[in-house]
């Protein structure tokens, strides 16, 4: 079940698409510490605003201080490069699911 980022202006437009799959981090599904990469859909589309991208950087920042696969830490990488160049107004970021 491949999840695809992608950086998109309010028109739909894509302004950026990630150049791998997006792998979810074990420890994200603590709904508690990550409720927004815990609420990342597998099988639908996420969808994150301005706002919310500040705090999912946060929550990425957090995981990457810590153990993770090869995978998980080039997801959480680009996750974090996403989130700081959707931090403009009319953008979001979609976690395109399978």
């Amino acid at each position: 079940m491949p999840i695809s980022l992608v950086l998109r202006r309010e028109s739909g437009e894509d302004i950026r698409r990630a150049s791998a799959a997006y792998v979810p981090a074990d420890a994200s599904r603590d709904d508690q510490l990550y409720p927004l990469l815990n609420g990342v859909d597998p099988y639908s589309n996420t969808i994150f605003n301005t706002r919310q991208m500040r705090r999912l950087r946060l929550e990425a920042e957090r995981l990457l201080d810590g153990p993770l696969s090869d995978d998980e830490r080039e997801s959480l990488e680009q996750v974090v490069e996403f989130c700081r160049e959707g931090n403009r107004v009319h953008r979001f970021l979609w976690f395109v699911g399978d």
